[in-house]
């Protein structure tokens, strides 16, 4: 048999506010096009307003990593989004 190589590209999100984790959500995609485009709505509609009403600095800003934090307490205090690429053997 015939083993078959696909490709996964998952978006992390990780979300922390004054210590407490508010989220991680972990979703899959088949396409990397499609993960990079929820990338892009959350980042322009959501994280990216909301850090620098916050004053947070943002430390990475791209079509496949988001990362801001407030200066200092990292730990404490950042949002997190991610596209991680795996390759799985079916």
């Amino acid at each position: 048999m015939e083993k078959k190589e696909i490709e996964i590209y998952t978006l992390i999100q990780h979300m922390v506010e004054d210590g407490e984790e508010l989220m991680l959500k972990v979703t899959p995609y088949t396409s990397l096009e499609e993960a990079k485009n929820n990338l892009k709505e959350i980042v322009e509609n959501d994280e990216r307003p909301n850090s620098y009403k916050k004053g947070w600095l943002i430390d990475t800003d791209n079509d496949v990593d988001f990362l801001a934090y407030e200066e200092g307490y990292y730990a404490t205090n950042h949002s997190m989004i991610t596209i991680q690429t795996d390759t799985i053997v079916l």
